[in-house]
């Protein structure tokens, strides 16, 4: 038999549902498989799970397997269930059959055991089934680190291994460098930034509609407009935002969704049942299509934004300040205008538009009377973005964070060193990748009310299944002499890090988030004891060590209603992130440097595990999207003329925020490219995870404007449901990339050298859009409307035109540009052999190599 120190670590994952978690976790897993000498399992939900999950699954490499745990029930919770509430639910009644995945693993004899076990942000419930399990956890992905006056450090066997985060140093810096500080004083468990996990353009999406638009826009000449897989906008602010779009002038991509049906301006994971046959470009206005064809492309549902962010025509990104896709934009070095929907999205923003990251050039925000980003506000931030100074300081920005994503993601960068000090520390624990179900069996939720929360949902299914998972880890420590070397739990299923502490194994949260995140989480048990308003109602903003200053009203949204059932489930993630050894962090130096440094600094004094910045994660753009219709159309664009317009995998609009969007992009008057989603049914602006059953004939580019894809003939592209996002994003042609800030879409706008217009709809994105959108970031422009409404919450054509114009001519977005190209620079060297991401990585699995 040979000795434990020769044994193949193995490497649980386990991500939150959704493709924003799912994706980066299979590029954390192939790079440890590919690079790194680990066998990995990656462990789904079946709760919740989309199409875009199976396609992030779909080509994994040797050495890494996918499994799925048993579908648990969510009957019992009401039909209009906050997402959060359902994901909750799903990760916490899912716990007992990922205990029995890891217990079957522990004991396979093909296996050697569990060496660590990574969890999503959303998942630390399931860290203490890895803790049960003696396995080592980790938590992936935790935003930034929070510091917790007058509370005592933990230092049980329950408490996390290193966190391994989908940032880079360039992203966040400064929090990177005080979160180390806190974690070498044992405050946090050590945090690895293994990011950016953003994967590279391919060539099959150069047959793409939106790539075939962009290669007939000038270099830089597109703003791409997108809020991610689930963010939604109502049907009035999408109005708005095609009347923004098409008042800018600018060219715009703009990946259009369904609108949501509540009466808000965004949400994410919003219901829409429409059927797949349904187009959410019908929810356009009318004309708006036809005025801005040449100059605008529409495109439902999706397009493929790493494509479209690297392809050279675009020029900005309107983004959700969702953590991938800022990921994604700064490694295309693509500048963004932030436009934070949801969760930590806010946070993102203000991140993403501070001097210290530059990427987001402005953030929108809700007008007063309405809560929607009017088309005179799109209008004018698009046009900065694209044309402005602010523009081109982002832009400027964005072509340095494109080249630290580089360097970060690189051979032997800090990517793969970040990798190595994990794989290390795996297989000093004593494990290539595979994916495992935690159990055939359902986890019931027919308990919760038909229309629970989505968040209450996955927690209840993480907890409800921390049983089998604590028999897959026995199984798993059964099977051999090596065990389980580390437990890498998911952002959202922290509660896993118990089951592997009971068990000894090292735990660590993959936090596919960036590091503010992670510190606002950490930070919120804190804020409930300290405070007895609403955050919406915090007269002053949050302050965190390293951070930018957050509007009460721009945290997460689940913390901001006390009455919520997932307010405490939040302050419960926050305390259940401490259980972990470390966190491994998708993000940067550059993105997060402030943060970083901060962050480092409380881990080193014990307050925190330590972090470990591993990304950008993000994947490099292929060559088998060149024949993808965008990437095509994009081929015939100027460099950087094109915007790229996509909300995410999961983001959906109303009808009406629909309709505005396509009047603003039409009115902007500048290219797009535009991956257009259904319309969500609920009298929203924006939702996420929108259900939208059509069938799949529908087409959603039927809800656009009538005559809105004729008249953007040529200038526009609009393309149903999807784009090779990363193609499109490091497309020449790109300039731009309206976006709901989801961090995947953020990284890979940075990673792409793309700056960004904000359009944040749920989850942490309004946090991204403000960090994305601060002068530390600045990569994102954000919309900010004049006056503001909940109860309509439409972002007009007018605001979406100017904004996108601001992006894409703008002075905000000359600067945002510059920022972008900046943040590539910086991601390039993050993600280069031996760069910070290479070290992070290296430093983890070096422990883990140590261990037994």
């Amino acid at each position: 038999m040979a000795p434990a120190h020769a044994v193949t670590p193995h490497v649980v994952l386990l991500p939150s549902p959704g493709a924003g978690h799912v994706a980066p976790a299979a590029q954390l897993a192939a790079r440890l498989a590919m690079h790194h000498g680990c066998t990995a399992t990656i462990v789904t939900y079946t709760n919740l799970s989309t199409a875009r999950n199976s396609s992030a699954l779909a080509s994994l490499p040797r050495g890494v397997t996918a499994t799925a745990l048993p579908e648990v029930s969510l009957d019992d919770l009401p039909a209009d269930a906050h997402i959060v509430t359902r994901i909750v639910t799903v990760v916490r009644r899912s716990l007992p059959h990922l205990r029995e995945l890891l217990l079957s693993l522990l004991g396979s004899s093909s296996l050697a055991g569990v060496t660590a076990f990574l969890t999503d942000m959303l998942c630390p419930a399931a860290l203490a089934v890895a803790a049960e399990l003696g396995i080592p956890r980790y938590c992936r992905d935790l935003p930034e680190p929070v510091v917790l006056p007058g509370c005592e450090p933990r230092h049980d066997d329950h408490l996390a291994d290193p966190f391994h985060d989908n940032t880079f140093d360039a992203m966040e810096h400064d929090t990177l460098v005080a979160f180390k500080e806190l974690s070498d004083k044992g405050v946090y468990p050590p945090a690895y930034a293994v990011g950016p996990l953003v994967r590279s353009p391919s060539g099959e999406a150069e047959n793409d509609t939106c790539i075939r638009w962009l290669d007939e826009q000038p270099d830089g000449s597109v703003m791409y407009v997108c809020f991610g897989t689930g963010g939604t906008l109502s049907v009035a602010q999408t109005a708005e935002l095609a009347a923004g779009l098409e008042a800018s002038g600018q060219r715009f991509l703009w990946v259009v969704r369904f609108p949501s049906d509540k009466d808000v301006s965004a949400s994410y994971f919003g219901t829409n049942n429409r059927g797949d046959d349904d187009d959410p470009t019908s929810y356009l206005p009318e004309g708006f299509v036809e005025r801005t064809k040449g100059a605008g492309l529409a495109v439902p549902l999706w397009a493929p934004q790493v494509e479209v962010l690297n392809h050279r025509a675009v020029g900005g990104f309107v983004s959700h300040c969702g953590w991938n896709s800022t990921l994604e934009a700064a490694s295309a070095g693509v500048p963004t205008l932030a436009w934070p929907l949801f969760a930590e999205q806010k946070m993102n923003a203000v991140m993403l538009s501070s001097e210290r990251v530059g990427l987001a050039a402005l953030r929108v925000r809700p007008d007063d009377d309405r809560g929607v980003v009017t088309r005179e506000e799109v209008a004018s931030a698009v046009r900065e973005l694209m044309a402005g100074k602010k523009g081109a300081a982002a832009r400027k920005k964005a072509r340095e964070l494109r080249a630290a994503a580089a360097v970060a993601s690189a051979p032997g960068g800090p990517q793969q060193q970040a990798l190595e000090a994990v794989v290390g520390e795996f297989k000093r624990s004593t494990s290539n990748l595979r994916t495992f179900k935690i159990s055939e069996k359902t986890v019931s939720l027919d308990d919760l009310p038909a229309d629970e929360r989505i968040e209450m949902r996955v927690f209840t299914v993480v907890r409800r299944t921390l049983p089998h998972l604590r028999e897959l880890l026995l199984s798993f420590l059964g099977s051999s002499p090596a065990g389980v070397t580390a437990f890498l739990a998911d952002l959202l299923c922290p509660a896993a890090l118990a089951v592997a502490a009971e068990l000894g194994i090292p735990r660590y949260v993959f936090f596919t988030s960036n590091l503010l995140c992670l510190t606002t989480l950490l930070y919120t048990p804190e804020l409930a004891t300290t405070t007895t308003c609403e955050c919406r109602d915090l007269p002053e903003p949050v302050v965190l060590p390293g951070c930018v200053p957050l509007h009460g009203a721009d945290l997460i949204d689940p913390v901001q209603n006390r009455t919520n059932p997932v307010y405490q489930l939040m302050v419960e993630l926050g305390l259940d992130y401490l259980l972990a050894d470390g966190f491994l962090i998708n993000t940067f130096d550059a993105m997060e440097h402030d943060t970083l440094v901060a962050f480092n600094e409380l881990s080193d004094k014990g307050v925190y595990p330590p972090a470990y910045t591993v990304g950008p994660l993000v994947r490099s753009p292929s060559v088998e999207a060149a024949n993808d219709v965008c990437i095509r159309w994009l081929d015939e664009q100027p460099d950087g003329s094109v915007l790229y317009v996509c909300l995410g995998s999961g983001g959906t609009l109303s009808v009406a925020q629909t309709a505005e969007l396509a009047a603003g992009l039409e009115a902007s008057g500048q290219r797009f490219l535009w991956v257009v989603r259904f319309p969500s049914d609920k009298d929203v602006s924006a939702s996420y995870f929108g259900t939208n059953d059509r069938g799949d004939n529908d087409d959603p580019l039927s809800y656009l404007p009538e005559g809105f894809v004729e008249r953007t003939k040529g200038a526009g592209l609009a393309v149903p449901l999807w784009a090779p996002q990363v193609e499109v994003l490091n497309h020449r042609a790109v300039g731009g990339f309206l976006s709901h800030c989801g961090w995947n879409s953020t990284l890979e706008a940075a990673s792409a050298g793309v700056p960004m217009l904000a359009w944040p709809l749920f989850a942490e994105q309004r946090m991204n859009a403000v960090m994305l959108s601060s002068e530390r970031v600045g990569l994102a422009v954000r919309m900010r409307p004049s006056s503001a409404r909940p109860d309509n919450g439409v972002v007009p054509r007018e605001e979406v035109g100017s904004a996108v114009r601001k992006l894409m001519v703008g002075e905000m977005g000359a600067v945002a540009r510059k920022k972008a190209g900046e943040l590539r620079a910086a991601a390039e060297m993050a993600s280069a052999p031996g760069g910070p991401q290479h070290q992070a990585l290296a430093e983890m699995v070096g422990k883990w190599k140590g261990r037994g």
